[in-house]
């Protein structure tokens, strides 16, 4: 970010009548939010066998620290695997996980947002009082966003399955397994009250204050069960044919119930945190619940013909609760083959090529995963309303349902070649891939006017399409003659073609951006395609902006320029065309190795290639005062830097352009690892197994072009590669120790 004296230079000219105060240093305000924090994973392990018993238990500690001041996140988790053989026919089995989570979360959407765009020629903090960023005209501090709110949950879960195999026949298999997934969540959210005087700030004066404190409980319990019955027939034939047949039926149902309250007017005093020490004036409640359910049939038939001719077919019908009585019901079937042709008589012998597959699959996936009242229509009760001049207590239909949702599909072909060349030191996979979603369940924008409170409303609205190659190919070998050097090499890649195959509704999809949206997704184009404007230059005088096309943005000596795309001769919002998507055409990623005796060395490269990402936390400004990016700040258009590359400033009225659009290509450095396994006779005497130490690094670093905090943004189907208020990519380092006992 620019430093102060960038700063106020840039003030100079955007804002000249703005009052510089008195400081003489510069804020860096990533530097007062965010720090440099410890993890820790401790994992203790016992397992065991008998005769008849099998036992694993376990028990793990991790404590991240985060890298925002405040944050941090506990948790203890114990496992539990158990086995009982009854008889050689009867085993009954369970899996247990219980885990106890708290967590410290930060008002990050704010402070980050914040520290983006406020001022460096204001102070943090100085003793017990804050720098006051807001009565200089800027953003709220940051520091304070994060300090004067505290916000913990408490998290209990229980995750279990319990199961039994009953073996009447030596080739069939009879299993029943209940699964269970209890999570019970206890939210705490305190805001502070403070002022906008001398007794909070350094200064008074702004907008930036919480007259009144307030505390948020809330309560979320949820409750799933899974129900599996299955019978499994297995047998092999005349040495040739291997035959495995399932069927079998899934039960699955699942409660949530979400209660929260709050009152203002809570002490300061943590130990009087509670409701009823509040107002109760102010008191205010909510509670709602959901449920959901899907009966499954399912079967499967796995056949091997000599282990080289191979057949799977899989049937599944679902019916569920989350789409009305017509439309509950999907068919899903899938087939695959596949052919060893190295288990050929005729490549018998090869030397070169040990081994090759082909494989061809077809099937069909539904998804029903959208909230559970999606399509019924519900009203708001006690809405107070005054009728007859009398206060009355009413309802009111607010949401926008489609109460004819149904499910998502998704249809996917592939066609793959497996290789194994030289001693299969080198092998190798390449798949070609045709995948169509169609009837896409996607939350889509719809006008203020119809009243929906979130203006959008889940919708079956269009049929994507994925088709593309993915290849694989690694390289596994000693170095030299000696066995005490190896090493492997991998690359693999994947290109792929996204695009919007149909609109259910027949118009375009808008999403996404500051000043309107930024992305279209129309057919033909890929979903979230970006649509903007072309900044195609800054203006350099008045005589080049009366002599070009007519601009409805009124623009003056050192704005941007935009092309008039439709020839009329009037630049405005019918001049936006595509300029590419956050969809990568392009992944990639590069792994390796070096092994020498007992060290071991190995990496992990990812990327992605020829995208584009929407610098949005740029465009967006709240006011002339907001701090730039010290590259702008010194590369930006002024009488005597006429750049035609960056405006003279970064205002709130400027349009989505491609000003505003970047390269989203990256390589990072994901993991490497760096470890010695002491040798097996030098632990004998300690009754250890193995012991190893090693040292890791995550997110080691990023190659890329791009001016924001990452290029991976992952959003929603029509609204991913936004940049606004994304959380930092943390480097971790990591020193371990793996111990293993007899």
């Amino acid at each position: 970010m620019a430093s102060a004296d960038q700063y106020v230079n840039y003030l100079g000219d955007v804002s000249p009548t703005t009052n510089i105060p008195d400081f003489s240093g510069t804020t860096n305000w990533y530097d007062e939010i965010l720090r440099r924090s410890t993890f820790q994973n401790h994992n203790l392990a016992v397992s065991g066998a008998s005769e008849n018993v099998r036992y694993y238990f376990s028990g793990n500690l991790l404590q991240d620290d985060g890298i925002v001041i405040n944050n941090r996140f506990k948790r203890l988790t114990v496992r539990s695997n158990t086995a009982f053989d009854l008889s050689d026919k009867v085993t009954i089995s369970s899996q247990a996980s219980f885990s106890h989570a708290n967590t410290r979360d930060v008002n990050i959407g704010a402070a980050y947002g914040n520290a983006y765009r406020a001022s460096p020629i204001i102070a943090a903090k100085m003793g017990d009082r804050y720098g006051n960023t807001s009565a200089f005209g800027n953003v709220g501090n940051p520091l304070l966003d994060i300090e004067k709110n505290n916000n913990k949950s408490l998290e209990n879960r229980l995750q279990s399955t319990f199961a039994v195999d009953v073996k009447p026949v030596t080739a069939l298999t009879l299993r029943s397994a209940i699964n269970l997934d209890l999570n019970y969540n206890n939210r705490r959210v305190y805001d502070y009250q403070y002022r906008n005087d001398e007794v909070t700030f350094l200064t008074s004066g702004g907008n930036q204050r919480v007259d009144r404190s307030n505390l948020n409980v809330t309560q979320n319990n949820n409750f799933r069960y899974l129900w599996e019955n299955t019978a499994t027939f297995q047998q092999r034939f005349l040495d040739k044919h291997d035959l495995t047949v399932l069927v079998g039926t899934v039960v699955e149902q699942g409660f949530d119930n979400q209660f929260s309250a709050a009152r203002r007017d809570v002490p300061v005093d943590p130990n009087q945190w509670y409701l009823n020490a509040g107002d109760p004036n102010s008191s205010v409640n909510a509670s709602e619940a959901s449920k959901d359910s899907r009966l499954s049939y399912l079967g499967r038939i796995n056949y091997a013909f000599l282990d080289r001719y191979l057949f799977t077919t899989n049937l599944r019908h679902d019916a569920t609760s989350r789409f009305n009585r017509d439309r509950r019901n999907g068919f899903f079937p899938s087939v695959g083959l596949g052919w060893v042709i190295s288990d050929e008589a005729f490549l018998k012998g090869n030397t070169i090529l040990n081994f090759l597959k082909l494989r061809a699959s077809y099937g069909q996936l539904g998804n029903d995963q959208i909230p559970a009242n999606s399509y019924i229509v519900t009203a708001n009760a006690n809405i107070p309303y005054v009728f007859n001049g009398q206060p009355v207590l009413g309802a009111t239909i607010t949401d926008i349902k489609d109460q004819d949702v149904r499910w998502e599909t998704t249809t996917e072909y592939d066609f793959a070649v497996e290789f194994g060349l030289l001693d299969n030191r080198l092998t190798g996979e390449v798949t070609y891939y045709d995948k169509t979603t169609s009837d896409a369940l996607i939350p889509i924008n719809i006008p203020g006017i119809l009243g929906d409170p979130n203006n959008q409303f889940i919708t079956n609205a269009a049929d994507i399409t994925n088709q593309g190659v993915e290849a694989a190919l690694n390289w596994r070998t000693n170095i030299g003659e000696s066995p005490d050097w190896s090493y492997n090499i991998g690359v693999n890649a994947t290109f792929n073609k996204n695009r919007i195959a149909e609109l259910n509704g027949g118009q375009a999809l808008f999403a996404g951006g500051v000043n309107g949206t930024v992305t279209r997704s129309d057919n033909g184009v890929a979903a979230g395609s970006f649509y903007l404007l072309d900044a195609i230059g800054v203006y350099q005088s008045a005589d080049e902006i009366v002599s070009g096309p007519r601009s409805t943005f009124d623009p003056k000596v050192g704005d941007l320029k935009y092309a008039d795309k439709n020839g009329d001769g009037v630049v405005d919002l019918l001049d936006r065309s595509y300029f590419g998507s956050y969809q990568p055409p392009i992944y990639y990623g590069i792994n390796g190795g070096l092994n020498f005796r007992n060290v071991d060395f190995s990496f992990v490269f990812s990327g992605n290639l020829n995208n584009k990402v929407y610098n949005a936390k740029k465009q967006a400004r709240n006011a002339s005062t907001d701090n730039v990016e010290a590259s702008f700040a010194d590369d930006r258009w002024t009488a005597t830097n006429p750049t035609n590359s960056d405006p003279r400033a970064l205002i709130s009225s400027m349009p989505n352009s491609t000003y505003f659009l970047e390269s989203g290509s990256f390589m990072r450095l994901t993991n490497v690892v760096v470890g010695y396994t002491v040798p097996v006779a030098a632990l004998e005497r300690f009754r250890m197994t193995s012991f190893r130490v090693f040292a890791a690094a995550q997110n080691v670093f990023t190659v890329t072009n791009y001016s924001g905090f990452t290029p991976e943004l992952a959003g929603g189907p029509l609204d991913s590669g936004i940049e606004l208020n994304s959380y930092p990519i943390s480097r971790t380092i990591t020193l371990g120790l793996n111990v293993n006992f007899k």
